[in-house]
């Protein structure tokens, strides 16, 4: 199970679908079947990944994998 929220993110800009350009999955390093994984949820995109998608999805990293707060018992 993926934690990212690529496919949100889309909705929420009233985007469909996205198909990226050759070009942009060769920087990303990745193929067209692994984007389609990202965004369907089942796959995550890398620490080294996060800059670019989240400049193609016009967004701030930490809006596509979530950090939460753990509270810690003392």
């Amino acid at each position: 199970m993926a934690f990212n929220r690529i496919k949100e993110i889309l909705e929420e800009k009233g985007i469909r679908e996205i198909k990226l350009t050759d070009d942009m999955l060769q920087r990303l390093g990745i193929t067209d079947k692994m984007w389609t994984k990202w965004i369907n949820g089942s796959n995550d995109p890398n620490l080294n990944q996060l800059p670019l998608v989240a400049a193609l999805l016009d967004t701030d990293i930490y809006n596509i994998i979530p950090m939460h707060e753990e509270k810690i018992d003392s």
